[in-house]
């Protein structure tokens, strides 16, 4: 997701015409998460999942868009969404799996946030070696939370039916 993020965000801030194909593949990764989440939890909370996740990563969208028109209500508003909806993807992440603390999702969460913001302000600013070095915190915030979904993963045991009695 990062690397599709970071085409994404470059194409947008420098209004490339191909940044409407990268927000597209950008979003289509939630399905790809829904997917996979389809494996240990079915159909419904996979994609009650991509739902929220797919609204969870189109915030940037928005907040590029509003720094792209110079509208600031628009920027504010898109951000207070974004960790708002980081709090309810962490809450129902916790409910899928009990192994998955909802605090510890809201700190990733908001963590990841807190990066892309500051990598969208760097590209603003045309200073790349700066977002690249945020880039690179990025991708160790990315690998620690792939560690902790599939750590969850792992240890969930799907409910079974108890064996019957002989």
């Amino acid at each position: 997701m990062g690397l599709f993020m970071r085409a994404y965000r470059h194409a947008a801030i420098e209004r490339s015409p191909s940044a409407p194909a990268h927000a597209q593949k950008l979003l289509s990764v939630a399905g790809d998460f829904r997917n996979a989440m389809m494996m240990f939890y079915g159909a419904e909370l996979a994609d009650d999942f991509n739902d929220l996740f797919t609204k969870f990563i189109a915030n940037p969208i928005n907040i590029i868009e509003g720094f792209n028109s110079n509208n600031r209500q628009l920027i504010d508003q898109s951000l207070r969404s974004w960790y708002s909806d980081a709090i309810v993807l962490s809450n129902f992440l916790n409910g899928m799996n009990s192994y998955w603390d909802a605090n510890q999702w809201r700190i990733f969460l908001h963590q990841y946030i807190q990066l892309e913001m500051e990598m969208i302000t760097s590209v603003i600013a045309k200073d790349y070696e700066r977002e690249i070095r945020i880039f690179d915190r990025m991708i160790d915030l990315a690998s620690i939370m792939g560690s902790y979904m599939a750590r969850g993963l792992m240890a969930h045991q799907p409910q079974s039916e108890p064996p019957p009695t002989p």
